[in-house]
């Protein structure tokens, strides 16, 4: 609460304050206002249209309203102004994925993947992805690459039943 009355005052102050915006967006975020973080970064937005940070919140905030229409538009326009982050790839690739927009999901979420082979629901959305386009062929390893990371090999699973187990004498 501290945080975001402090960005408030410096950005009632300075209303050029990018810092101090998208530090409260952040802040709203954070805490779950969806609804205040929109109108914060949709009124920064009409003082500066261009800022990168401002933008990618702003898209985030319709992301995490499920309006996937609006966030992939926008995610769209900071990908086109040239940011190319891990984020903002992943965030339009989920959104064209929960539209059903599977040609355009694939060809963003392959992007992402390159630059973050880690993000497993990124994974699972190109496995999803490439198999409702009907390429088997190169869903049947991502969801194999899937399943090796999310269940324990032999020899892990005993060490865990083993500790478990100790644990209970």
């Amino acid at each position: 609460d501290s945080a975001n009355y402090y960005y408030r005052l410096a950005w009632d102050k300075n209303p050029n304050d990018a810092f101090a915006a998208a530090s409260l967006i952040n802040v709203c975020l954070k805490k779950g206002s969806i609804t205040e973080a929109t109108f914060h970064s949709e009124y920064y937005r009409s003082i500066d249209s261009t800022d990168t940070q401002i933008n990618l919140l702003n898209a985030i905030c319709f992301y995490e309203t499920w309006d996937y229409e609006e966030a992939s538009a926008r995610f769209l326009r900071c990908y086109q102004n040239g940011d190319s982050s891990f984020i903002v790839k992943k965030n339009l690739g989920l959104s064209y994925y929960m539209l059903k927009d599977y040609y355009e999901a694939e060809r963003v979420l392959d992007a992402a993947f390159k630059q973050d082979t880690t993000s497993n629901i990124v994974l699972f959305c190109l496995a999803e992805t490439t198999n409702n386009l009907a390429d088997h062929k190169k869903a049947i390893p991502l969801y194999e690459k899937l399943l090796n990371r999310v269940i324990p090999k032999d020899e892990d699973l005993c060490k865990y039943y083993d500790g478990l187990a100790g644990a209970y004498k």
